[in-house]
């Protein structure tokens, strides 16, 4: 016959005194800090952002940069065209579209100065005349860059190359509505 033992409550079975739990398990201080770390990040750095907040951050920051490209190739194209038009490959007409209507009157002025276009009266655009094209290569973008100094407010810098020269442009772009309008141009 074999004989059990019955242990009373108030005494520990032997084998829960050979096993320790995690809770009670001594550590060392260095384990402490690692712990710690791992669940609430380094004591001297702010609290790390939830995976879904990072990623609603990380998206923002890149529509900004995309958005900043897609003004970089727009203030090329402007560039271009404001070449073409002193060339007379094109009627400046064209550029109504991505112009306020400041910076239209003062390249209407310019392209007078130049005997590029036919004299407008005050508050007129230009007409509709476009002087004979030129057997000349086109021009080209040499490069562009884009600050953005406001929200919906962008300076741009853009170097269009042509008949083995360099024209200069600084243009200052806002956002009205959808739309990027060119408010302000300086050309070198």
């Amino acid at each position: 016959m074999t004989s059990t033992t019955l242990h009373s409550p108030a005494s520990p079975r032997p084998q829960e005194t050979a096993m320790t739990t995690l809770a009670t398990r001594p550590r060392a201080a260095s384990d402490r800090r690692t712990a710690d770390t791992l669940l609430h990040g380094p004591a001297h750095s702010p609290a790390v952002l939830p995976r879904g907040e990072e990623i609603a951050r990380r998206a923002r920051t890149e529509q900004g940069r995309e958005e900043l490209r897609r003004v970089r190739s727009l203030a090329a194209v402007i560039a271009v065209a404001c070449v073409e038009v002193e060339t007379g490959r094109r009627a400046l007409r064209d550029l109504s579209a991505w112009l306020s209507p400041e910076v239209l009157d003062k390249l209407t002025r310019r392209m007078e100065l130049l005997g590029a276009v036919a004299p407008t009266g005050p508050g007129r655009r230009p007409s509709a005349a476009v002087p004979p094209r030129t057997p000349a290569s086109a021009p080209r973008p040499v490069g562009a860059r884009v600050c953005e100094v406001a929200p919906g407010r962008v300076e741009a810098s853009a170097t269009v190359l042509w008949e083995g020269r360099a024209r200069a442009f600084a243009l200052r772009l806002e956002r009205r509505l959808s739309r990027w309008k060119v408010t302000s141009v300086e050309i070198g």
